[in-house]
């Protein structure tokens, strides 16, 4: 297990001495295993990894991750937007299930939180998955 972690680590540092330097990207993106996702600006961003802790540190504000609560972490040009965030104002919560139900006749998909093509209880426990 320590082994696998040393690798990991290693690797995000290498990822990043590599890829953050080319000025095409802006963001680095983490998924999460509930297809959650959140962005972080590359400028000045620290990243350190402890006992299966990813901490993101910039400008003072700090961000951690379950390194067992990631699926992937990618460079982008774009940020992230959260697909249960139905109401897009930075918080899943309860109006975002709110939000999905009053979408379900009018078919708006940017309630299709689960991106199958239909909005339905499917997206309501994608939101309530992202809200853990």
């Amino acid at each position: 297990m320590k082994q696998v972690l040393r690798l990991f680590t290693a690797g995000i540092f290498a990822l990043i001495a590599v890829t953050a330097s080319a000025d095409s990207y802006k963001y680095l993106t983490f998924t999460k295993t509930n297809g959650s996702e959140s962005s972080l600006s590359i400028t000045g961003l620290k990243l350190t990894f402890n006992s299966g802790v990813l901490t993101a540190t910039q400008n003072g504000n700090t961000t951690t991750f379950n390194v067992s609560e990631l699926s992937k972490m990618r460079f982008t040009m774009d940020e992230a937007i959260n697909r249960a965030d139905v109401n897009r104002d930075g918080t899943v919560d309860s109006a975002d299930i709110v939000a999905v139900i009053k979408e379900m006749p009018d078919g708006d998909m940017k309630a299709d939180v689960n991106n199958d093509g239909a909005i339905d209880s499917a997206d309501i426990v994608a939101v309530i998955k992202a809200m853990k």
